[in-house]
């Protein structure tokens, strides 16, 4: 593309490369400019900053209980890592006024790893509600939505039973079956 942009470019992967690089792969706009090409592939080159290299945070009860949750999942150990005496001895090394009482049990890390896996389990249900949305929206808009859902058995006892439990399974969704003629309407 040959276009006046030259000098914008240039500006851009000299004094904004995180940010225009970033939002070209968010948006898959393919950055094929010449001049610019190197500083990109540069940029693409470093490592991606971890939350180890960011501000130590302040100490509290909650951020050390998210601190170790962090640790337990990010490197796949077991809840029983942090009743180890230990991790214990450290953590009290590295806190003079920190108790052994203060340290959360497995099965306080238990109960908030499963706290944070709903909450994120909700939070992608709201995505993927709004995506689904999207989808059969654009499967209607191109008329096939309607040739969905065509079902081949091959034994006539196990069909029935099969047709019988999918319906209760549609009609729990609000959608109607007819079960005469074995069709979604």
């Amino acid at each position: 593309m040959s276009t006046s942009t030259g000098t914008l470019r240039k500006h851009l992967a000299g004094e904004h490369i995180e940010e225009s690089v970033t939002s070209c792969d968010n948006l898959g706009i393919k950055i094929t400019a010449e001049g610019v090409l190197p500083a990109v592939r540069e940029f693409r080159d470093q490592p991606e900053p971890t939350s180890l290299e960011g501000e130590c945070q302040e100490y509290t009860k909650e951020a050390f209980v998210e601190a170790i949750l962090e640790f337990i999942v990010g490197d796949d150990l077991s809840l029983n890592i942090v009743e180890s005496p230990r991790l214990k001895k450290i953590f009290l090394l590295l806190r003079e006024e920190l108790k052994e009482s203060d340290i959360p049990s497995r099965t306080t890390m238990r109960n908030r790893i499963e706290q944070v896996y709903d909450e994120h389990m909700d939070q992608l249900e709201g995505e993927m509600a709004v995506s689904k949305i999207i989808y059969m929206f654009r499967l209607q808009q191109i008329l096939i939505a309607c040739q969905m859902g065509w079902l081949t058995c091959d034994n006539a006892s196990n069909n029935d039973t099969m047709f019988t439990h999918l319906a209760t399974l549609l009609q729990k969704r609000k959608i109607k079956i007819n079960m005469s003629e074995r069709r979604i309407q």
